[in-house]
């Protein structure tokens, strides 16, 4: 992807989808992740009916491993749960940026609010509401909405 070579690398995560189930196991959190990334390419070559559905099945994907992770933490009192969720946080957060391309300005809008709430509500890592931030803030700011870009302008200037 970093040599924007989207279709290739679309295939070659595709690819790790038939090996996923053998190893690391479609219980690991690197299952999800691989749904992101066939999602970030798909947004690369701008499919982004695609990108939507992809990055849907990577959020619910997330749900099950969350909970999981979350008995297992309490269990051992670990926090282990929470690169979960930040990592759920930035398949929201891209969504929010498919829901734009595709003109549902209200989705996207929506649904960069709910990452933030997230990163927000269980005090993750900072890269993780740095990047969420910055979405927010370029979504409101080329949606033209003057409350969220308000909204946004408060949370954080974009880094």
């Amino acid at each position: 992807m970093a040599q924007q070579k989207f279709v290739e690398a679309e295939a070659s995560f595709q690819k790790l989808l038939q090996y996923a189930p053998v190893w690391p196991g479609t219980n690991d959190s690197a299952y999800p992740i691989n749904f992101r990334q066939i999602a970030t390419a798909q947004m690369g070559q701008q499919q982004w009916a695609a990108a939507r559905q992809t990055l849907l099945k990577s959020i619910a994907l997330f749900e099950p491993q969350i909970a999981a992770r979350e008995r297992s933490d309490a269990e051992i009192g670990a926090d282990l749960s929470l690169n979960y969720r930040g990592s759920q946080s930035r398949s929201y957060a891209l969504l929010a940026v498919v829901y734009f391309r595709e003109g549902l300005i209200q989705d996207a809008l929506n649904t960069v609010e709910k990452a933030y709430d997230e990163v927000t509500k269980y005090n993750l890592a900072p890269q993780y509401r740095t990047e969420i931030e910055n979405i927010g803030k370029s979504i409101a700011d080329a949606s033209g909405n003057v409350a969220a870009q308000k909204l946004w302008s408060q949370r954080g200037p974009a880094r």
